[in-house]
């Protein structure tokens, strides 16, 4: 920042221990959260928080859309996300003895238009692999030492259960009942999950190949003397070259827990550079999994069963935010709608259904 308001820094604190007590954001949220509050800060020249008004939040929109420091201009969904954040903040903030003259229409001008907030949406929709990219990147790794084997089967678990890479980096061995093919994403044990829940994840068994490989491995580490409360992915050793500061390519592992998810980033990065591959962020993945996973249901309970194996309360947010279809799946359902013949059904039928369709899946 380029100056500190000490009443602001004071007030910004409070609002953040809130985030984080009372909402259960995550640190990584809070964060990001804060970093917008400085920025807005940046904006105002540290101006008390209570000089709040429409014309700074004019002002701040078009203080976003300006070019930065190294000329490069903030996308429209950087600029929604960072309004969505500022604007939840002084919605708080006029709740608060002090600010309360602070006026929530004012806090509206806080958006960007319809028409950018149509475009930043788009802009965001998903890039997912195949299931066929996903096997190809896996069996693209010949097992030549612990490293490749490590990065094998840490794909290969991503694949079949779909799981955040925060938790496959903290996951022990003791969380994996490879018998049932269960892990069991527990915060007690150290495993880092979304808003600290408790999931149990069956590993969807979408080819022998992925499932003797996550299998193999666990024999592996406990052959190597790994205990239950070591982790599951360990940090490889690295060793200098002889006379330089270099390392040598790492191809042993050490009983210690990955220090950061970067490491898993840039294990699907290298493997994906190594296959000529096209390179997919390690949760989009977990993209592919849940929407190869609703294909095989033929239930509502078991789309409900889907839903919490990934750690989803609501089957809703599985259904809207992972059920996309590509555009191949999209493009060829469609074509087997016959246009031609008659809707067999009433406007009344018709609402009938499409509420009941929400009632069913909107929990």
């Amino acid at each position: 920042m380029n100056q500190i308001n000490l009443k602001n820094e004071k007030t910004k604190r409070a609002y953040l221990a809130w985030r984080r007590e009372a909402q259960g954001d995550s640190e990584k949220t809070i964060t990001m959260r804060e970093r917008t509050i400085n920025l807005y800060s940046d904006y105002t020249n540290a101006a008390d928080f209570k000089s709040f008004n429409k014309d700074k939040a004019i002002g701040f929109k078009e203080y976003l859309r300006s070019p930065s420091g190294d000329g490069k201009k903030k996308s429209r969904n950087t600029i929604r996300t960072i309004l969505i954040h500022i604007r939840d903040f002084y919605k708080w903030l006029c709740t608060q003895p002090g600010y309360r003259r602070i006026a929530i229409s004012e806090i509206d001008y806080l958006k960007i238009s319809k028409q950018d907030s149509r475009i930043a949406a788009e802009s965001v929709q998903k890039s997912i692999p195949s299931f066929e990219h996903s096997l190809k990147l896996v069996h693209s790794i010949e097992i030549n030492d612990d490293v490749d084997f490590r990065d094998k089967a840490m794909i290969a678990l991503i694949v079949c259960t779909g799981m955040r890479d925060s938790a496959v980096r903290t996951l022990p061995v003791s969380c994996i009942d490879i018998d049932e093919l269960i892990v069991y994403q527990l915060p007690q044990k150290g495993v880092e999950t979304k808003y600290s829940k408790e999931i149990t994840s069956v590993i969807f068994p979408f080819d022998e190949s992925l499932i003797k490989i996550i299998k193999e491995w666990i024999i592996y580490l406990k052959n190597k003397g790994f205990g239950e409360d070591d982790p599951y992915f360990p940090q490889s050793k690295l060793e200098h070259l002889e006379g330089s500061f270099s390392y040598k390519k790492p191809t042993e592992i050490l009983p210690e827990f990955l220090q950061s998810t970067s490491v898993i980033r840039r294990v699907f990065k290298d493997r994906s550079l190594a296959a000529k591959l096209p390179y997919f962020r390690p949760h989009s993945f977990r993209d592919m999994a849940i929407n190869r996973a609703i294909k095989y249901a033929k239930s509502n309970l078991q789309l409900k069963a889907i839903s919490q194996n990934v750690g989803h309360e609501k089957f809703f947010t599985t259904f809207s935010s992972y059920g996309t279809l590509n555009q191949d799946e999209l493009i060829s359902l469609l074509r087997q709608i016959n246009f031609k013949e008659d809707p067999d059904i009433s406007n009344i039928e018709l609402m009938n259904f499409l509420k009941k369709f929400y009632n069913d899946h909107k929990n």
